[in-house]
């Protein structure tokens, strides 16, 4: 099965530090990653992607991602989820 490589990656990522098995969505929406971990389903979906081209600064990525994870079951009560926004950035800079 197709995927993109970051994602991919995170799927390998998450599997290997929670002790879990990640699951790669279908081809037509690479953009999702779900996974299980103590019996609860967590989900990670890509928004958006913004890559910067390697120039005479360094290169980096910025991306926005949509987190769904379980609610404890004193806040939302039980099979409560809340989900949440997080933003990732990468800066790589030259070093000369």
């Amino acid at each position: 099965r197709q995927v993109r490589g970051v994602i991919s990656d995170l799927a390998i990522e998450i599997a290997s530090r929670s002790n879990s098995k990640a699951d790669y969505s279908p081809a037509s929406d690479w953009r999702l990653v779900s996974f299980t971990r103590d019996s609860k389903n967590y989900t990670l979906e890509l928004l958006s992607t913004d890559v910067t081209l390697p120039n005479e600064k360094g290169w980096g990525s910025n991306e926005l991602w949509k987190v769904t994870a379980p609610s404890p079951s004193s806040i939302l009560g039980p099979g409560g989820r809340i989900t949440r926004a997080v933003r990732v950035q990468r800066k790589f800079r030259r070093g000369y």
